[in-house]
């Protein structure tokens, strides 16, 4: 009865006629008191039993019960946006409660209940037909799948979301990820689309081209798509309200000509693609090798060996090699000269992550065991971990990623903060590594 004599414009005005608090205040203890309300509303929806209410919110959405629909429908991606809060490492939600989420079955159920995936995709489809905060909760729905184990979410992408065969081939899932995006660009696109939808509708991509074909790919793909222009207009409209790093990472993943290291260069801290400890190639024409000798003069290109630089001078570098002088920050100063005198410890970790592209971060443990490699599970996490360590020692860079680490492996935190010390000469919970 609450769900269809419900009204509203946003569904938190009402949650506390539901019963639910706000997602970050919401306990294990109170998600657990909802279970057989849920275990309902997933057996009538399995079932399609036409007596159900819940069914026929959804039949009538557009028409009849809108409002309804807006309730149910958060009430549906209630657990998920818990779970979300709770693993958040974006600073865009507050989670209030320290609890390990213990609700991960009755999330993967909802992602698994066909009933309500299609219906949600097909929403997407006809969005203009359709309330903004309906379409919302869509997305987080259907993103949903991407947290199944990752065999189990593939079959669910492919045959519920993309509309494909098991073996569809890759040109098929191209294709249908494309008709995805396009849907999704009608809805970013629309005025009264909040900025949390317009940032969700781009990370359900990115989540679901990860899961399909990894993260390489992902963001090949991501690249050469369709509609960034609609994508960035989207986010745009909200620009104040991120800060300027979080608009530039998710800016980052729907443009087509910048990487993630050419977004860090363009905050102004590091110049250098060599300050990331990428692996550069030697400028000679024909040589693969690492590049790990910049020229003296510009400063720009590097070389593997005195031999290739003699060779690359000849044949024309020394008509463009000028001596290059960029202005910089006081900030950026201090980065570079933390950079160009790196401690033993910062280099092994480099060296070590150059060489380990899959792993975020080392953690050196005492003598005798085996090291403890830091791989965070969420795209963006990894993608803004890198960003921190490109920055650092900048405060509060040195501070936010010993957070992160601690968050995911709080047994080490005393090791964590320092072997952070070591590496950067800086205390990472003192008021200089704090201070931004």
């Amino acid at each position: 009865a609450s769900f269809s004599k419900a009204t509203c414009i946003q569904p938190e005005q009402i949650v506390c006629n539901l019963g639910l608090p706000f997602p970050g205040d919401t306990t294990n203890a109170e998600l657990n008191s909802l279970l057989p309300l849920y275990t309902k509303l997933l057996k009538d929806l399995r079932d399609n039993v036409e007596a159900s209410p819940f069914l026929d919110i959804l039949q009538n959405s557009n028409r009849d019960l809108p409002d309804a629909a807006i309730i149910l429908l958060y009430f549906i991606e209630f657990p998920g946006t818990v779970r979300t809060i709770r693993a958040s490492v974006s600073n865009i939600s507050q989670c209030n409660v320290n609890e390990q989420f213990n609700c991960a079955d009755l999330v993967d159920e909802i992602a698994k209940n066909s009933t309500i995936i299609n219906w949600c995709r097909g929403t997407l489809s006809s969005s203009e037909e359709h309330h903004s905060v309906v379409l919302a909760s869509c997305i987080n729905i259907l993103d949903s799948i991407n947290r199944l184990p990752r065999q189990n979410a593939k079959k669910y992408i492919k045959k519920n979301i993309l509309s494909i065969g098991k073996n569809g081939s890759r040109d098929e899932l191209i294709e249908g990820f494309q008709l995805l995006r396009s849907d999704l660009a009608d809805t970013v696109t629309r005025e009264d689309v909040t900025r949390d939808a317009s940032v969700n509708a781009i990370l359900f991509q990115m989540h679901t081209l990860v899961t399909l074909v990894g993260e390489d790919d992902a963001i090949d793909i991501m690249k050469k798509s369709t509609r960034k222009d609609d994508f960035e207009k989207g986010l745009s409209r909200h620009r104040h309200l991120f800060s300027e790093d979080q608009y530039q990472m998710f800016r980052m993943l729907v443009t087509d000509n910048q990487t993630v290291e050419e977004v860090i260069a363009g905050s102004q801290v590091v110049r250098s693609r060599e300050a990331l400890g990428e692996f550069i190639e030697c400028a000679k024409n024909g040589c693969s090798n690492e590049g790990s000798k910049r020229c003296a003069i510009c400063k720009i290109v590097s070389y593997c060996c005195k031999d290739c630089q003699v060779l690359d001078w000849k044949a024309g570098h020394k008509k463009t090699c000028k001596k290059t002088a960029h202005p910089t920050s006081p900030s950026e100063e201090a980065v570079q000269a933390a950079r160009a005198m790196a401690s033993p410890a910062l280099r092994i970790q480099d060296d070590f992550l150059r060489s380990n592209p899959h792993i975020d971060y080392r953690i050196v443990l005492p003598s005798g065991s085996q090291d403890l490699g830091v791989i965070f599970p969420h795209p963006m996490g990894k993608t803004m971990f890198k960003m921190w360590r490109s920055k650092a020692p900048e405060p509060p860079f040195v501070n936010q990623m010993y957070g992160m680490i601690a968050d995911n492996h709080p047994g080490k935190k005393n090791l964590v903060r320092k072997q952070l010390k070591d590496e950067y000469g800086v205390d990472p919970l003192s008021d200089a590594a704090k201070r931004t």
